[in-house]
């Protein structure tokens, strides 16, 4: 008897604590979204010619590799970044397809970030940047998530497939890249 009354109570009490009431805003239906998210999302167009080095993530080393954008010179960083390792040389033709990748190419950064915006939630999701282009005075994470609403920075258009795709083949061939 005991135990039926307690389920009675807590199904009572669940039922009470239901939320009934309208989403906040000007009364519109809940299938219609505010115009600052259903919109595409505007850019601050980049340039990366003041960028000098291309940090990629060995995800199967666990390691940093630091190619130099002028030589082809690749310094490997084990221990998140604190221990300088192995050095290795970019092929010529290697360095020829990031080049043409890199030429022309714009880093596309978010006007707002759409984690920014006032009454959305997000879901709590990072996701790595697959490279960052290294200057004097900083880095620009490119493909760097913060939540599952948020645009990254990255470069423009088609040029973002092309750089996540070499730096993948940089990292698979690591081993075939020693300096002689």
């Amino acid at each position: 008897m005991r135990k039926s009354y307690l389920a009675v109570i807590g199904f009572v009490m669940l039922l009470s604590f239901q939320n009934c009431g309208k989403p906040p805003g000007n009364g519109s239906s809940s299938s219609e979204t505010p115009a600052t998210i259903s919109e595409a999302p505007a850019f601050n167009k980049l340039s990366i010619q003041s960028y000098t080095t291309l940090a990629v993530w060995d995800y199967l080393r666990s390691q940093y590799l630091d190619v130099n954008l002028q030589t082809g010179e690749m310094i490997s960083f084990a221990e998140a970044g604190q221990i300088r390792g192995l050095t290795y040389c970019v092929a010529p033709a290697r360095m020829d397809e990031l080049r043409k990748i890199l030429s022309a190419a714009e880093i596309c950064e978010p006007l707002v970030r759409t984690s920014e915006v006032p009454g959305q939630v997000c879901t709590m999701q990072y996701r790595y940047p697959y490279a960052s282009l290294v200057e004097k005075t900083g880095e620009m994470r490119l493909g760097e998530k913060t939540s599952g609403c948020d645009i990254p920075i990255d470069l423009c258009g088609e040029k973002a497939v092309l750089l996540k795709n070499w730096t993948k083949v940089i990292v698979s061939n690591l081993d075939l890249n020693l300096c002689k």
